[in-house]
């Protein structure tokens, strides 16, 4: 899948998400307050579930951190 162009998750910022809001006819003020919203609060959510596997084994706690680490550093993300 595609977002405004780019197949690259790790590249998709916010232009894309622009791109691909005006391909579906979806208004752009809407589009800028979605990904806004997300922006600010995707990496609150992988704190959360990482925190809630903080108990388990070393391996999963650790791989939490590291998938937090991982989506903290997208360029979409804030």
């Amino acid at each position: 899948m595609k977002i405004g162009g780019e197949y690259r998750f790790a590249a998709i910022g916010q232009k894309h998400c622009l791109a691909a809001a005006a391909a579906l006819r979806v208004g752009a003020d809407r589009a800028l307050d979605f990904v806004n919203t997300l922006r600010n609060n995707v990496t609150g959510a992988f704190e959360a579930a990482r925190d809630e596997l903080a108990d388990t084994d070393r391996d999963t706690s650790r791989f939490a951190g590291e998938v937090l680490a991982s989506v903290a550093a997208l360029p979409l993300v804030r």
